[in-house]
């Protein structure tokens, strides 16, 4: 019964950080989201891919928030060049496969 009790108490912790804190905390918090969930999962994005939506529905995000849309905990939409250079350039840290892009920078 303990151990049940303990493994209950780490699932939970674990959820709060996933789905409260983290999505709060996180640098991507401040763009807006494209569906309600996308702070969370990248499933309303795959439904839309699944559905042969996707660029309708980003369009329509763009639409009604602007140039910068999140689509998922970690994925953007942007349809500006002038915002694409922000983000390939050099003020945030990625991985070294962003290397390929930086002559946009």
């Amino acid at each position: 019964m303990g151990l049940l009790l303990i493994s209950g108490s780490v699932l939970l912790l674990f959820l709060s950080y996933k789905l409260v804190i983290q999505p709060l905390l996180s640098p991507l918090s401040r763009i807006p989201n494209a569906h309600f969930t996308s702070h969370l999962s990248n499933g309303w994005i795959i439904w839309q891919r699944y559905q042969g939506r996707e660029n309708r529905a980003i369009h329509d995000a763009h639409q009604r928030l602007g140039p910068i849309v999140r689509l998922g905990p970690r994925a953007l939409s942007v349809n500006t060049a002038d915002d694409l250079k922000v983000i390939y350039s050099d003020r945030f840290d990625k991985d070294e496969f962003y290397a390929a892009f930086a002559n946009y920078g």
